[in-house]
């Protein structure tokens, strides 16, 4: 008997539908992306932060605990309601906004001394349009940190993805490329720091499994990205 075919969400139906155990469920990539953004993270300097595409506020709870004002960027509602019930109960004050990075991000020019982009740009059509948002918000000398599942690993047929009650659910991905995340950062007007493309064989021991190692071990899985202005 085969595995079930996977069933296809909409962003939005999707991410509510994952919303309840995102939080709790083993996600390899996220594992191996904190490993990497959050050294580079340990060198930047500043007090404002915008975590865009907060989700369940992953970033914005981290940031906010060191001490950073955060304001936190989420269009779907379930999603950020896990960040607010989170802040809530460590009574970490942080500004939620419900924005689609699709349109123009609601708030001042110049601002912030951190934007954060996670595993988000690769839903997001309008990939020069955002990154040129996240450059008018930016202050200057401020840092941009975008990650994202590698489009390699996408080409390969790995679109994002969970599974609940036995069943796969996989959610739409733009057909991005690497070279479309960096012309997308240096064309806004933003300076490259380093760009680092994550293979699998490069998962961090601890968050290793059979599957990447096999399957995906000569892979670009991860693609990490921090800029300046």
């Amino acid at each position: 008997m085969g595995h079930p075919t996977p069933v296809k969400l909409s962003l939005m139906e999707g991410y509510s539908r994952w919303a309840k155990s995102y939080n709790t469920t083993w996600n390899t990539l996220i594992a191996t992306e904190e490993v990497y953004s959050l050294d580079l993270l340990n060198s930047v300097e500043g007090m404002t932060a915008l975590d865009a595409g907060a989700g369940t506020g992953r970033f914005a709870l981290k940031l906010a605990r060191r001490g950073w004002q955060v304001t936190a960027i989420e269009p779907n509602p379930a999603m950020q309601a896990i960040a607010q019930r989170a802040a809530a109960c460590e009574n970490i004050h942080i500004d939620f906004v419900s924005s689609s990075l699709e349109d123009e991000v609601p708030v001042e020019s110049a601002a912030f001394d951190l934007v954060v982009c996670a595993l988000t740009l690769c839903h997001v059509a309008n990939l020069r349009g955002a990154v040129s948002e996240f450059f008018r918000i930016m202050a200057p000398g401020a840092h941009l940190l975008i990650t994202d599942v590698h489009p390699d690993f996408v080409s390969c047929g790995m679109p994002t993805q969970f599974v609940e009650d036995g069943i796969t659910y996989h959610l739409p991905n733009e057909p991005h490329t690497r070279d479309d995340y960096l012309q997308a950062v240096t064309g806004a007007g933003l300076t490259l720091s380093a760009v680092r493309d994550v293979p699998g064989c490069e998962v961090p021991g601890e968050f290793e499994t059979e599957f990447m190692r096999k399957n995906f071990g000569s892979v670009n899985f991860a693609l990490i990205v921090l800029a300046r202005k």
